[in-house]
């Protein structure tokens, strides 16, 4: 009896190891999303799974890397890959290294018990036939009925499903071969290699690992009862998985805390504006101004907005602007007193102003004489007002005496001195 393999395909690796000279590849069995997360009404939280995976499914739907989310929940991220073959050198390609076995390694393989590697099974065993780049050549008699010709440990992933395949052709007509997966000291299955002689077909089965499991031993061996015939050749051995992995994080939202400054602020400068943000267990308020009391008092026309932190920590916030329309500047002048039978005129012009004396006249302008006076001056809705008292000054007493007849050549002389001029 004798085994041979074919060189065969190469490996898809996801990491690397060396062991005998040789790079295999280890899978990735599961990730970490990281720490659950905690965030303030409103605002988004990023999670992020590894990146460079084909195949992303959260359970929002989305299929990248990462989502932002801004309400609570649990979100979870399923990143589904191919490991390519697990196997070390499963296609002989580096010789005899990679592999365990029960069998010598001698070329003479008409000797039951040994084993060679070689391009052409034919050199090493006249009834032999079977080409290739390397062969794995075994001659397995009655004795090696239960001698694994092929063994590596595979490092796997708990609960996942694995591809076990191989190639293999019958070498000689005597009788066909049963080739036996070996896992973890569990014989699985065996498998009769059909078709003709020298033709190759592809064998394969699936195993589960099991729960917290993270290696398996896995071997090949013959279970043939007969000491001759059965000979095959063996090549491209493969475990691979689609490896399913799934994390979580929970997003919890804080509440952030209602501010309402009121509407905008149109008013008459020197009109008390108080702008209050109190907030039942608020932690503390910062105002635009610097100022961290509840409530302000502005005095400018500006814009205003405070941050006030809630009861959970997270803050929020509002903003007002503040319009302080300057009153009308109204002056009538000093008051003045007035000549008998003159009249002034008082100015309250102000620019876009409506105008009420206390006389009931609506003008900017008003012509007067003696007496009390008053005007208010409304402008963008702000009033200013303004007093005069103007009087009468008495007339003064002239008195040039009673009319006087003069001689040719005589004079008079008049006297209009009055007190007070």
């Amino acid at each position: 009896m004798a085994i041979g393999a074919r060189n065969g395909s190469g490996l898809g690796v996801l990491a690397f190891l060396l062991l005998g000279g040789a790079a295999w590849a280890q899978p990735q069995c599961s990730f970490n999303m990281g720490p659950d997360q905690v965030i303030c009404d409103g605002a988004s939280a990023t999670i992020s799974a590894p990146g460079g995976y084909a195949n992303y499914l959260w359970s929002t739907g989305a299929t990248g890397s990462s989502i932002s989310v801004q309400t609570a929940g649990t979100y979870s991220c399923q990143i589904t890959y191919d490991t390519g073959n697990l196997v070390n050198n499963g296609d002989f390609s580096a010789g005899n290294t990679g592999f365990s076995t029960f069998y010598n390694y001698n070329p003479n393989l008409q000797q039951e018990g040994n084993y060679y590697i070689g391009s052409n099974a034919g050199q090493y065993h006249p009834f032999w036939q079977g080409f290739g780049n390397q062969f794995l050549m075994v001659n397995a008699g009655l004795f090696q009925f239960f001698w694994n010709f092929w063994c590596q440990t595979i490092t796997v992933c708990p609960g996942q499903t694995y591809t076990l395949s191989y190639q293999a052709a019958n070498l000689s007509d005597v009788g066909p071969a049963n080739i036996q997966w070996v896992i973890d000291g569990a014989a699985q299955p065996a498998m009769q290699v059909t078709g003709f002689l020298g033709t190759w077909n592809t064998y394969t089965t699936t195993w589960t690992a099991g729960v917290g499991q993270t290696s398996a031993d896995i071997c090949l061996r013959m279970i043939n009862t007969s000491g001759v015939g059965h000979d095959l050749g063996i090549d491209d051995i493969s475990v691979s998985a689609q490896i399913v992995m799934t994390d979580a994080v929970d997003v919890s939202v804080l509440p952030v805390p209602v501010v309402d400054l009121g509407p905008d602020i149109s008013t008459c400068a020197g009109t008390p504006v108080v702008l209050d943000a109190t907030t039942p267990g608020a932690l503390g308020y910062l105002w635009s101004t610097g100022a961290t009391s509840a409530t302000i008092s502005p005095g400018v026309s500006a814009t205003y907005w405070v941050e006030v932190a809630g009861p959970s920590g997270c803050p929020g916030s509002d903003t007002v602007v503040v319009d302080l329309l300057p009153a009308p500047v109204v002056d009538l002048g000093p008051d003045l007193d007035l000549c008998p039978g003159t009249t002034t005129t008082l100015d309250a012009t102000s620019a876009g102003a409506s105008y009420l004396w206390n006389t009931g006249a609506t003008s900017g302008t008003l012509q007067v004489g003696p007496g009390n006076y008053s005007v208010t001056v409304t402008s963008n809705g702000c009033s200013s007002m303004d007093a005069i008292t103007i009087g009468s000054l008495p007339a003064p007493t002239v008195d040039l005496g009673p009319d006087t007849t003069l001689c040719p050549g005589a004079s008079l002389l008049l006297d209009a001195t009055a007190p007070g001029v």
